[in-house]
């Protein structure tokens, strides 16, 4: 990659998971010098340098309207993405040499993506940061699989979902694009779809910030867990339930559940970052638990990393999880069950633990014996995580490009 190519990242919004991973990479490029930007259909912080694609509210409306009759066509959680926004005369568009392509549902249509990359003398690489390239529209399936079969009889779309998945591929087949994804996992699942096998497909892992993710010494950490409230005489089991992660069923809140309930729990403490819903917190009042709500901010979420002795991600499908990749980084080990980005990050009972497949007493187990060992594990767990780090990512990256 020379460093006078022009790099452009697309996304929906400049919140959540996908996004942070498209920021994250923008920042990893300007920092070494690369001119790199973040172009979104909706700016939520108008503090940032994100650029929201419309330069007059009528567009901005009539993007918004496409989205409204895309949300009519959905069943269940799998979209149809009927309709998208034409960037392709958009200025920053039409300036980039590379552009990346990062979670876009809801903005561009399968039909767009196929005319970005038609544009001439660019490089369009889409980076799958959940399913939805390869799929009818779901963005995690559930396990089902039925995208090798192109999404027929869908167990939650019908024939909705096929339609879709032909649709799809129709354009993404013909469209002139590179594909990455942040784990083997998904890269070798895309593989698997009529929609997407054939195409180069690479692992392009996601990056994490090391000065604002990183280890402190003890006297820090008792430090933190004073100011946060947090008991300073007990074991610290973190969880992340941002995004309705109790109610979402992929999420696995039931499986720690039952693990807490196999754990002894007298000398331990809850903490629940992210949006734990009533129920949750029913299930949950027999416990000591200590709720710290959505982090918008990412030093201090780095620093409630740090006052945990075991951060557990239960989710069933994740094609990275950067809560893992962050919470290791600061020196945390992670209970994972061994699917999805989680093989990639956690090597069992190295630097973390990586539980059975849906078994609760496997998962109580792994959260033990991190308690046990967790200082340790932390140690080997941030430089695991280490490799993500900008510093490390950049020449990889940098080979790639």
């Amino acid at each position: 990659m020379t460093e006078d190519k022009k790099i452009l990242h697309i996304s929906t919004i400049d919140v959540g998971g996908s996004y942070n991973a498209a920021k994250r990479l923008n920042e990893m490029l300007t920092e070494h010098g690369i001119d790199s930007k973040v172009l979104v259909r909706t700016k939520t912080k108008a503090d940032s340098d994100v650029v929201e694609a419309f330069d007059n509210g009528w567009d901005r409306f009539i993007s918004k309207c496409k989205n409204l009759i895309n949300l009519m066509f959905k069943k269940g959680e799998v979209k149809r993405d009927v309709l998208g926004t034409d960037l392709t005369n958009n200025p920053l568009v039409q300036e980039a040499d590379i552009i990346f392509l990062h979670w876009v549902s809801t903005f561009l249509s399968p039909k767009q993506i196929y005319e970005i990359s038609k544009l001439e003398g660019k490089r369009v690489i889409f980076d799958m940061h959940d399913m939805w390239l390869f799929t009818g529209g779901c963005h995690v399936d559930r396990r089902c699989g039925h995208y090798a079969n192109e999404c027929k009889d869908c167990p939650m779309a019908g024939n909705s979902a096929h339609i879709s998945f032909e649709r799809k591929k129709k354009w993404i087949t013909k469209a002139d694009l590179e594909i990455v994804g942040p784990s083997n996992w998904i890269v070798e699942e895309a593989k698997k779809s009529s929609i997407t096998n054939g195409k180069n497909i690479s692992v392009l892992p996601n990056v994490y910030d090391a000065k604002t993710f990183h280890t402190v010494d003890s006297d820090e950490k008792n430090t933190i867990r004073k100011k946060l409230g947090i008991d300073q005489d007990k074991k610290v089991v973190l969880f992340g339930a941002a995004d309705t992660g109790t109610k979402n069923s992929n999420k696995g809140f039931d499986y720690l559940l039952n693990a807490l309930k196999a754990l002894d729990m007298s000398d331990k403490q809850l903490v629940v970052i992210g949006n734990a819903d009533a129920g949750a917190k029913e299930v949950l009042k027999a416990y000591d638990v200590l709720y710290k709500g959505f982090i918008a901010d990412e030093s201090a979420l780095a620093d409630i990393y740090r006052s945990a002795d075991v951060f557990v991600n239960p989710s069933l499908q994740e094609s990275f999880g950067y809560t893992v990749c962050e919470s290791m980084a600061c020196g945390t080990p992670a209970v994972a069950f061994a699917v999805g980005g989680m093989l990639d990050q956690i090597s069992h009972r190295e630097n973390g633990y990586l539980a059975k497949f849906c078994d609760s007493d496997d998962l109580a187990k792994g959260l033990g014996f991190v308690l046990e060992n967790s200082s340790e594990l932390g140690r080997r767990a941030a430089v695991a995580a280490h490799r993500y780090s900008y510093d490390e990512a950049y020449e990889k990256v940098k080979a790639m490009l």
